[in-house]
């Protein structure tokens, strides 16, 4: 296996091999700082969102108050990721995020005071979504890429499930967190208290101790922001492992977006649930993830990432195609949790197998591309589901997007064994 880690995280204290490789990672005083500073960067990004969403009627007619800023928060997913990879190649990701999280705090507070005194419009409303949503965008690919840093290489792929899970989990909590506290407080006072929670982080990622940045020819060799995403995408294409992990993940990316689009219409025309039961199949999804994320967690070896990589991505297809036929809601029910267990499997094999193959100047770099990646497929799926509805129906097209992704993972596996075999653990 080739493992390109960067060297810091070999002078971190050896660990007793007997112990939960979970505790020993938790238990990590650095860690600890890092990951609840993410999680809550994370919780107070899914709280913004869905705060805005449930704000926007006030601002104006619904029909295009809420698709502007839904468009306003999730645009810089595809705007910005790429050039924060280059920039955090180039910079000490313990400051970056610092910078981060007091940009956040502004933001959120002044959202909030613009709130409270009844002084937000639409237009500066889209814009503080804008900037806050490319917080969000900005922040994703540089936690991922903190975590090769922050743990020792034999421990990867627990510190990228314990970061997976921080990650599922804030997404969730901060839409419950959102609904909640807007009930209680109003909005306003709701966008303050996050602002609160982002300068904890701040404070979080302040304690924490992180390597410096050891330079090297490429990263400081050319400077520019757009020679750096160049760069990145070079060495993805030139990288046989670091290409097909990719392209797994736009398979996931793309079939997701099928599933994320057609679900609701799923839910309600075929399968017949109201809104309340079509929410639960998405949270049992989560459920499976977080279930699945925290197994791999607790391993004390975890050698066949490869293995349960290929697996997990081979599963995707043909889930797809169950649930285009699906008409019982027992099946539907278990399908959906099933399907979460091996999505967290495919996220954090596919994340840590990057990690372990990336030079660690590019880590940030191969990190944004692939979240850009998974970014990107969604517009593409919603294209072609438009195309497709004309001639089929909701579960039918599903189903195809079902035996497309299986076809393709099937050529993914087949077509690259001598890579497996020979960069990745047997």
């Amino acid at each position: 296996m080739v493992n390109n880690m960067s060297p810091e995280n070999r002078d971190l204290p050896s660990t007793d091999s007997s112990r939960n490789p979970a505790l020993i990672v938790a238990s990590q005083r650095n860690f600890q700082y890092f990951w609840i500073a993410q999680f809550l960067i994370q919780v107070v990004c899914g709280a913004m969102r869905f705060a805005f969403l449930w704000h926007a009627p006030q601002l104006g007619e619904i029909t295009w108050t809420v698709p502007l800023l839904g468009f306003a928060t999730s645009i810089p997913g595809l705007i910005v990721v790429l050039p924060v990879g280059a920039i955090a190649d180039r910079t000490n990701h313990k400051t970056y995020s610092l910078v981060l999280s007091v940009v956040a705090t502004g933001l959120l507070l002044l959202t909030g005071i613009l709130l409270v005194q009844d002084s937000l419009d639409i237009y500066s409303a889209c814009i503080l979504a804008l900037l806050l949503g490319t917080i969000q965008a900005g922040s994703r690919p540089v936690f991922q890429a903190m975590v090769p840093k922050l743990v020792e290489s034999r421990l990867l792929a627990t510190g990228v499930a314990l970061q997976n899970v921080g990650s599922m989990g804030s997404q969730v909590i901060g839409a419950i967190i959102a609904g909640v506290l807007i009930s209680l407080i109003g909005t306003g006072s709701a966008f303050v208290l996050w602002g609160v929670l982002a300068f904890i982080a701040f404070i979080s990622f302040y304690l924490m101790s992180y390597p410096s940045r050891n330079p090297t020819n490429e990263s400081y060799a050319r400077p520019t922001i757009f020679s750096g995403i160049s760069d990145g995408i070079r060495l993805c294409f030139s990288s046989t492992p670091i290409r097909s992990l990719i392209f797994g993940g736009f398979l996931i990316g793309i079939g997701g977006g099928a599933w994320t689009t057609l679900l609701p219409e799923i839910g309600r025309d075929q399968i017949g649930f109201g809104p309340g039961y079509t929410s639960l199949l998405a949270a049992l999804v989560s459920v499976g993830m977080i279930s699945s994320t925290l197994f791999i967690a607790t391993r004390r070896l975890f050698n066949n990432k490869t293995v349960y990589f290929l697996i997990s991505v081979n599963c995707f297809g043909p889930g797809l195609i169950f649930l285009g036929f699906t008409q019982e809601p027992i099946w539907a029910f278990t399908y959906m949790f099933i399907s979460g267990l091996y999505a967290g499997v495919f996220l954090t094999t596919q994340r840590t197998l990057l990690q372990e193959n990336a030079p660690s100047d590019f880590v940030a770099r191969i990190m944004s591309l692939n979240v850009f990646v998974n970014a990107g497929t969604v517009p593409i799926s919603t294209g072609i589901i438009w195309i497709l509805r004309h001639m089929f129906s909701s579960g039918e097209t599903l189903a195809i997007f079902g035996l497309a992704v299986t076809l393709l993972s099937l050529l993914l596996t087949l077509s690259r064994k001598s890579t497996w075999d020979r960069h990745f653990d047997a």
